[in-house]
């Protein structure tokens, strides 16, 4: 018993270590291992919105569920991981060419880029995409039926990136680095 008491207090220990870090330095992400992008201007999206989220998500073998909250304003971006019960796993604020980021030690730094280079490829949109992606040799294709659509990030013929959306839901897949996710969202703008 003493040894459950003891593991219970290491993860809780885990989840409760945060750590703040400023990102003000360049703000680039890597699509392929050679292809290294900057993080579109929230302004770019061209909406302002609130936007719950239940996420489940795979990388690799591993995993994983959370809720998320997103809000877009017209100058910050603000995402916040939670866990089933409520509690915070992340916060990544990006507004006025710096990244800020708050979370348990589990999750690197970095991550924060990621997330919102993520971000960007599910919800915006598709003009400022393509005009993005393409001076980097990249394809990127919108295919729509009917209210949704299928977004493909190609190099050289070879998938990197599909993202589809069926109502309410996103279904995003890396292909490249092998992981997914799920998306059913609530819009509460």
């Amino acid at each position: 018993m003493k040894r459950y008491i003891a593991l219970f207090f290491v993860i809780l220990l885990s989840f409760s270590c945060k750590t703040k870090e400023t990102l003000d330095r360049d703000l680039s992400w890597f699509i392929t291992d050679e292809i290294q992008i900057e993080l579109l201007p929230p302004a770019l999206s061209g909406e302002v919105r609130s936007i719950q989220q239940y996420v489940q998500g795979r990388y690799g073998k591993e995993e994983y569920s959370m809720m998320a909250v997103v809000i877009l304003e017209e100058e910050s971006i603000f995402i916040q991981g939670l866990t089933p019960l409520g509690s915070s796993l992340f916060e990544i604020s990006y507004g006025a060419d710096r990244v800020d980021f708050k979370g348990n030690s589990l999750f690197p730094k970095d991550t924060a880029l990621y997330v919102l280079a993520d971000y960007q490829l599910c919800y915006y949109p598709a003009e400022v995409l393509e005009k993005h992606l393409s001076p980097h040799d990249l394809h990127f294709e919108e295919t729509f039926d009917g209210a949704d659509w299928k977004r493909t990030i190609s190099l050289e013929g070879e998938t990197l990136i599909t993202i589809e959306r069926k109502g309410s839901q996103i279904i995003f897949h890396n292909l490249l680095r092998d992981y997914s996710y799920n998306i059913e969202e609530a819009d509460f703008s």
